[in-house]
């Protein structure tokens, strides 16, 4: 089976290239594709994936939940997995991800070893802090694998077109599509990727205004 890695970008032009590069890197190597899905950048986003070969697609500045789904539609792979352009993976990281897929004990995953890739900081941190993660964790140290995620990072296409995709009308948690899907993700521990935090007091408000706007959504 092969692979469509879908990465929404918005002004991304200061990390997509690393994280392009350890695309390339990865040990897994039927990947059909990675699809950028322009969300109406003004950087230099678009030009730096053309530089590594990517598929890019465009649309107005939706939000991330419109392009994972627009990249969804436009996949090619049977498999989709989904990162964001200010994240970089481990070399053996996809195929960490897809490997429960492959072996038929579910129809997606969810990695929880996501690290914080600018711990050095100060911003960054408190964002960590604002979140309540642990150290230099991106997400909640989880023990208990045999739970489920809410939100699927790998995910057979034909799954995620069938359930409707991302919740586009949400400010945030769009991904968390585990109620449309009917069950939720496999807990995959051995995934490692590496995500940067927003790293001014700026972006830290920006994204806990949009993180607060989420959770008055789902409490309605």
């Amino acid at each position: 089976m092969n692979v469509s890695i879908i990465i929404p970008a918005y002004n991304e032009g200061k990390y997509i290239e690393k994280c392009l590069a350890s695309i390339q890197e990865q040990s897994y190597k039927d990947i059909a594709e990675t699809i950028i899905i322009d969300d109406g950048s003004t950087d230099n986003t678009v030009a730096i994936a053309e530089k590594y070969g990517a598929k890019i697609l465009r649309q107005e500045h939706k939000g991330a939940g419109a392009a994972r789904n627009y990249g969804a539609r436009e996949a090619k792979g049977d498999i989709l997995v989904f990162i964001d352009g200010d994240m970089y993976l481990d070399k053996d990281a996809v195929e960490y991800m897809i490997k429960p897929i492959l072996e038929g004990k579910t129809i997606g995953t969810f990695f929880i070893g996501e690290y914080v890739a600018n711990m050095e900081n100060f911003w960054a941190r408190c964002w960590n802090i604002a979140h309540n993660n642990t150290g230099n964790r991106r997400n909640p140290d989880i023990k208990d694998l045999s739970g489920e995620s809410e939100v699927f990072k790998a995910i057979l296409r034909d799954v995620f077109i069938k359930s409707g995709g991302n919740h586009e009308e949400r400010a945030a948690g769009q991904d968390k599509i585990a109620d449309r899907v009917g069950r939720g993700a496999m807990y995959e521990k051995n995934a490692v990727v590496y995500h940067y935090n927003a790293d001014s007091a700026t972006l830290v408000f920006k994204d806990a205004r949009k993180y607060g706007k989420g959770q008055i959504h789902h409490v309605k």
